[in-house]
């Protein structure tokens, strides 16, 4: 059995090793092996295996567009934004377009 989760901000997917009723005994295809919580899984499920999971979900990710505004998932950039971050001295004014 495998599992779909989050940690640290992303999302994984890994064979479950063991379970209780709070974490999970984890082990990606690397070979690492974590405890995660239970509350942090998306869901488990038999097949495909989870290499197979992530890369069909990083495919159709690349094909969704935002339902409220019609833009394209903005891939992400390979340079960290610039620091310090700049201060503006007036607050951004608020805006009624929905936040993608």
């Amino acid at each position: 059995m495998y599992v779909f989760y989050e940690d640290d901000g992303s999302f994984k997917a890994g064979n479950i090793l063991s379970e209780t009723d709070a974490s999970l005994q984890v082990e990606s295809e690397s070979g690492k092996r974590s405890k995660i919580k239970r509350a942090n899984t998306l869901f488990n499920f038999a097949s495909p295996d989870p290499a197979t999971l992530m890369t069909q979900a990083a495919a159709t990710a690349e094909t969704l567009t935002c339902s409220s505004c019609g833009n394209a998932r903005r891939k992400r950039s390979s340079t960290p934004p610039p620091w310090p971050p700049t201060i503006s001295a007036t607050p951004p004014r608020p805006s009624n377009k929905p936040r993608c």
